[in-house]
């Protein structure tokens, strides 16, 4: 059970397209109790067996990611802060050269401690796909009431190195048009200014989700309007 549940929690390393040799730790993997993750003790011994391992045998890894799989924030964690922490610490020990990543959709921001969790990491990226609480249900399939927790969390942000990312998509929801792209806009200028901003779009047509990727042409387009708009380079990046 145990081995099955490292197996779950700690992916890698692999050559990630981004972040070169990554290894990935997803704290919300199941334990097979209904609504219960892994604790924070179990998390971090089994990440810092890993990077401990991997330091000791020469591995050079860059990056290690914290997320969680399907848009699902990895900061529902009950103990997320702790967890954290403890990962900047094993970094900083083990692999003082290399970089703790977050992905996450930004759901659970609204409180101190979860803006304060940001802080742990080198690059916090924050994925804010939708300019209106439509285009957020549409896309996420979650209750349209979330957008503004998570705009009004986005807001409180006071730390300059956190990075916003935006996916553009077409097909079943469309956030790709001027109409939509100005919507974002409006949003984005009214949060904490990040250090970097990304765009980006699928690297292939998502099936379930009836999404297809923007085409090259018009990311390019996209990334002009929102330089002009916010006065600030953005970050391409080819595929999400």
């Amino acid at each position: 059970m145990f081995a099955a549940l490292t197996e779950e929690l700690i992916l890698g390393p692999f050559e990630h397209p981004e972040y070169e040799t990554t290894l990935v730790v997803k704290p919300l993997v199941d334990t097979g109790k209904a609504g219960r993750f892994a604790s924070q003790a179990v998390v971090v011994t089994t990440a810092a067996r890993r990077i401990i391992e991997l330091s000791k045998a020469g591995d050079k890894v860059k990056s290690i990611v914290v997320e969680a799989d399907g848009g699902v924030d990895p900061m529902q964690h009950p103990e997320f802060r702790a967890i954290s922490e403890n990962l900047r610490e094993l970094v900083d020990k083990w692999f003082p050269k290399s970089k703790l990543i977050l992905h996450t959709p930004g759901l659970h921001l609204g409180n101190a401690e979860g803006r304060h969790s940001l802080t742990a990491y080198h690059r916090p990226v924050i994925h804010f796909d939708a300019g209106t609480q439509k285009t957020f249900a549409a896309l996420t399939g979650m209750d349209p009431q979330l957008y503004k927790d998570v705009c009004d969390g986005l807001e409180k942000i006071e730390m300059e190195r956190w990075v916003l990312r935006a996916t553009f998509v077409k097909g079943e929801a469309d956030n790709s048009t001027d109409a939509e792209l100005r919507f974002w806009l409006t949003k984005v200028a009214s949060f904490g200014r990040p250090g970097t901003i990304q765009v980006t779009t699928l690297a292939k047509a998502d099936t379930e989700r009836k999404l297809k990727p923007v085409p090259k042409t018009r990311m390019a387009s996209i990334a002009e309007k929102i330089t002009a708009k916010l006065e600030r380079e953005i970050e391409l990046i080819e595929q999400a």
